[in-house]
């Protein structure tokens, strides 16, 4: 058998994530990402004081996209 290099799952509520991650973690936000423009959300996250080119906590991710007001968070607040 052999033998992994994974020590654990990753988590996605504490561990941070690089942008080219996302697809695979957490692909709703990665999808939205994409949609808004990666420039744009790179833009926001600077704006928001994080370096857009480290990994970053998926609430910076998700903060980001909130800051955009997507069409996924328009049709989750009217749900």
């Amino acid at each position: 058998m052999a033998i992994s290099t994974i020590d654990r799952i990753r988590d996605p509520l504490t561990d941070r994530f690089d942008l080219d991650e996302l697809p695979r973690v957490a692909p709703w936000v990665y999808d939205e990402i994409t949609s808004i423009g990666v420039n744009e959300v790179r833009d926001t996250i600077a704006d928001m004081g994080e370096d857009p080119t480290e990994s970053l906590l998926m609430r910076t991710w998700v903060e980001a996209l909130t800051q955009h007001r997507s069409k996924i968070w328009r049709a989750l607040a009217q749900a």
